[in-house]
């Protein structure tokens, strides 16, 4: 028996560490000379010397024989990625936005002003019935993209409804998301999202309002920061789970504690709700100006993420989950499907815009299954298997390998940043839980 290939140890303090596997999520603190009798082969029995409770909870979390960690990973992965019990559908009802943000991603990608059609949806709701009746899923997820999806929030009613009731005959749990700037996710559209199973909302401040308001302003240039922490209050008292997402680069990352000290002033920190998100703003997608002059590089980049994760603890508000391996992203798993507002099909929402993705569209009535599966089929992660981090990372991002590499189907491997970062990251989690008990 030996230590898992994906069992981590962080120091904590002088005695003291943490034993962290990225595959079954568990967090142990032990003696560091308990760590150290724990390194190359050693005898089950050798456990219990070690350790005077819980030495089978460290054998079946950190602990195992030969490789079967990793076969066990590859399995688990393969079954995400065939799995029939979960049907995903993204739905881009518009890609028109009300906001002009300063590193947006979509601008010169896509055409700004398509709105979804009520025969596109009617397409695609026949097409998601069909899915559902043929696969019998025990869950049915909508995510509600754009753009911004409310824009356009009356394309969904006229089909929703009837694909609830679909999912519902066949005995799946139907949920639903959006992904939204916030501006309108008032209390009318909160309760009428809530009628089509809504649990999450996830919403973008960037900094104070003098902040956010420069880099997220409307179209016309008017500020969005109080019509969004207001619709955000609203969103929580209605008891919707709610991602605050902090996008940083060099231009606001100062600022960020002041957000922080505005959201607790309000009490925001009290509800459980809530979650922040601190994501990195990248040029890789499409290096607008703001993005060459304000991105991060490497060092500078660890060094944020971690200083803003223990900031975010020190103002009590709790950081993302750490374990992805079951959500895989959607170019990684089958029964997963985008489609953009024209009825064009992809695999996943990051490739919006980009033609050779494009699988088929909804108005054909039929997509190109040949060239979907063969999308799907490159499972990078295969390469990966013995990284320690493989659980989280599963080879990468497959859109920024196309971006960065030219070509589809290779890993993008971040494993230097992810190595720096993510003891930081874990040793959060840790003091979050700490003084939450």
């Amino acid at each position: 028996m030996h230590l898992s290939h994906y069992t981590l140890f962080l120091e904590l303090g002088e005695n003291e560490g943490a034993l962290f596997n990225t595959f079954s999520g568990a967090l142990s603190v032990i003696p560091k000379r308990a760590y150290y009798s724990l390194q190359g082969e050693f005898e089950p029995r050798k456990l219990s010397d070690i350790f005077e409770s819980g030495s089978e909870f460290i054998k079946e979390k950190y602990c195992c024989y030969a490789n079967e960690d990793v076969e066990a990973l590859e399995q688990k992965l393969l079954f995400n990625k065939h799995r029939k019990d979960r049907l995903t559908v993204t739905i881009m009802t518009t890609l028109a936005c009300n906001l002009s943000c300063v590193y947006c991603y979509q601008q010169g990608l896509v055409d700004r002003s398509l709105n979804m059609t009520s025969e596109v949806a009617e397409k695609i709701k026949i097409w998601t019935i069909n899915k559902i009746k043929e696969n019998k899923p025990k869950e049915v997820i909508f995510h509600f993209y754009g753009g911004e999806p409310l824009i356009n929030l009356d394309v969904l009613e006229k089909i929703m409804p009837e694909i609830m009731q679909a999912a519902q005959s066949v005995g799946a749990i139907f949920t639903s998301y959006v992904t939204t700037n916030g501006t309108l996710l008032n209390q009318k559209n909160i309760l009428r999202l809530k009628r089509w199973n809504l649990d999450n909302a996830q919403i973008s401040i960037d900094g104070p309002k003098e902040i956010h308001d420069v880099r997220r302003p409307l179209i016309n240039g008017a500020g969005t920061y109080d019509r969004i922490l207001e619709n955000v209050v609203a969103a929580l008292k209605e008891h919707l789970h709610v991602v605050v997402r902090v996008n940083i680069d060099k231009q606001n990352i100062v600022y960020v504690e002041d957000l922080f000290k505005e959201m607790r002033s309000r009490g925001l920190n009290e509800y459980r709700g809530l979650q922040i998100n601190i994501e990195i703003v990248s040029p890789i997608m499409n290096p607008t100006s703001h993005c060459i002059n304000y991105t991060f590089n490497g060092e500078d980049e660890m060094k944020a993420l971690a200083g803003l994760w223990k900031m975010q603890v020190e103002y009590g508000f709790p950081i993302k989950s750490v374990m992805p391996i079951d959500s895989a992203c959607e170019n990684q798993i089958e029964n997963s499907y985008t489609f953009s507002s024209n009825g064009d099909m992809y695999m996943c929402p990051g490739f919006i815009g980009i033609d050779d993705f494009i699988v088929g569209n909804i108005m054909d009535d039929d997509y190109d299954n040949e060239k979907y599966n063969s999308l799907i089929d490159k499972d990078v992660w295969k390469n990966c298997l013995e990284c320690e981090y493989a659980p989280v990372c599963q080879g990468g991002c497959k859109m920024c390998a196309y971006v960065t590499q030219h070509e589809f189907g290779k890993t993008y491997c971040r494993k230097d940043f992810i190595s720096a970062i993510y003891p930081e990251f874990i040793k959060s989690k840790y003091h979050l839980a700490v003084h939450n008990n």
